[in-house]
């Protein structure tokens, strides 16, 4: 009898399973379905206004900080020309509740001051009090009880500094010192004993700046440099970076961004934001104070992106800090009507993670139909859609689906939908091959599913 092994070679090789092999190939006989496959992760941010008026008074230059699931605010100025602060101490679980844990802690009323989570304790260093620049440091475990460090700071009275902790470090840097600008850098494991990293540092001296701790590194971001001589002021979009505080590179010498100070930054779901702030138009008795309501982003320090600007009113001298996994922009002061007015109003920016689901992993084959849908849970009412290939819109997929019931080779590319309305980011980007289908010998009989069925039920007979 002759070997089942020489036959089911025999018939595995013969033109009719070869026929099958082609056509499992081509895409006309599927053996198996392959998974759904999604894009590289990214998100988009909608904003939303906790409360209109919280319950704390309007405020500008105050100081915000996340400490023990709360957020807080502390001190600032309360009068639209900067000549009146307070020294009160709010908290709030949510961003709309607010409870005055203190109306007059123990420093003295302030603006311009900065603050910073340290050591689990909150932590407020310098600012303007009584229309002096001060440089005294306080802290405290609960909000309510506050500390005054009892050594003298080695670095000189200032407004408008700003102050940022990270691995056991508290660093301080530059500010306004009686209508000069600084470029110093401190730093203090204790809250007592400092040590300056750098007396001048290379960029210009500034204040009305913004500090953050992002990608292992300290930032620096705008402000105002004043020039004593001259007494002229100019607004910066520089950014520089440190990885000790001591050592400093610029990133962008000029940003996409233009000059502001008063601004808000923050370093949030793996990005700088830069929010907000004011610059003068003008010089002389033509000057004339413009507050903004622009965001920008970057993941790197030096590629810029342009977001929409918020819904929230253009300002300058507001709050912003990260806390429950959302970026909070509080208070600040706004120009209406050619007049200063302060801000109460709380808002927040929330991300939603977002992909780009296929059908299934890349590539395709000419013939087959090709779907990608956006995939947004937690995307708010209103959001609106348009599909990009390799960067072009493609005219009039507005939707979250995008359908092609036949694909070309043409629509191999790199695919993403612009979100938009009442959120704004991108999802993406997914990149999509199409292959041609592999081509059968002419001549070749087409293989019917009653043929298969003979090659199935032949080589169950061999098997016996």
């Amino acid at each position: 009898m002759p070997n089942e092994n020489h036959f089911l070679h025999a018939l595995l090789w013969s033109p009719l399973c070869l026929l099958v092999i082609a056509a499992n190939m081509s895409g006309t006989v599927s053996a198996a379905v392959a998974g759904k496959e999604e894009s590289r992760p990214s998100s988009a941010y909608f904003w939303q206004q906790m409360t209109a008026s919280a319950a704390w008074p309007a405020r500008s230059m105050h100081a915000a900080v996340s400490f023990r699931d709360e957020l807080w605010v502390l001190g600032g100025g309360i009068d639209r020309y900067s000549s009146e602060s307070v020294n009160d101490v709010w908290s709030s679980t949510d961003g709309i509740d607010w409870v005055e844990r203190t109306a007059h802690a123990a420093w003295t009323s302030r603006m311009a001051h900065s603050a910073a989570v340290f050591r689990e304790k909150v932590w407020i260093m310098g600012g303007l009090s009584l229309a002096s620049d001060v440089g005294d440091v306080w802290w405290s475990d609960d909000g309510i009880a506050w500390t005054g460090v009892p050594q003298e700071s080695p670095w000189t009275e200032r407004s408008s500094p700003t102050a940022v902790s990270e691995g056991g470090i508290l660093y301080l840097l530059g500010g306004l010192h009686r209508g000069t600008t600084l470029a110093d850098v401190w730093q203090t494991a204790n809250g007592s004993d400092w040590t300056c990293l750098a007396p001048q540092a290379p960029w210009s001296s500034r204040a009305g700046f913004q500090s953050v701790l992002f990608s292992g590194g300290l930032w620096i971001l705008g402000g105002v440099h004043t020039d004593t001589p001259t007494g002229t002021a100019e607004c910066l979009n520089d950014v520089w970076t440190s990885p000790d505080g001591a050592v400093w590179t610029p990133a962008m010498l000029h940003a996409a961004w233009r000059g502001r100070d008063f601004h808000a930054a923050v370093a949030f779901d793996r990005k700088i934001w830069v929010l907000g702030g004011e610059y003068v138009e003008g010089t002389g008795h033509a000057a004339t104070t413009c507050v903004l309501n622009d965001v920008w982003y970057s993941e790197d320090g030096t590629d810029w992106h342009q977001a929409p600007n918020a819904p929230w009113a253009a300002r300058s001298r507001p709050a912003a800090v990260t806390f429950g996994g959302k970026l909070w922009v509080l208070g600040g002061k706004t120009i209406v009507n050619d007049d200063f007015m302060l801000l109460n109003d709380v808002w927040s920016l929330t991300p939603v993670p977002l992909s780009i689901e296929s059908e299934h992993a890349s590539p395709y084959h000419v013939g087959e139909t090709l779907t990608l849908r956006v995939l947004g849970p937690g995307l708010p009412p209103g959001v609106t859609y348009q599909w990009k290939k390799d960067g072009a819109a493609l005219p009039g997929e507005t939707t979250d689906t995008y359908r092609v019931t036949a694909v070309a080779e043409a629509a191999s590319g790199s695919y993403t939908c612009e979100i938009g309305g009442s959120a704004f980011g991108t999802a993406g980007p997914t990149v999509i091959a199409v292959n041609p289908a592999p081509q059968v010998p002419l001549g070749t009989p087409a293989l019917t599913g009653a043929a298969v069925g003979l090659l199935i039920v032949g080589i169950r007979s061999l098997r016996r």
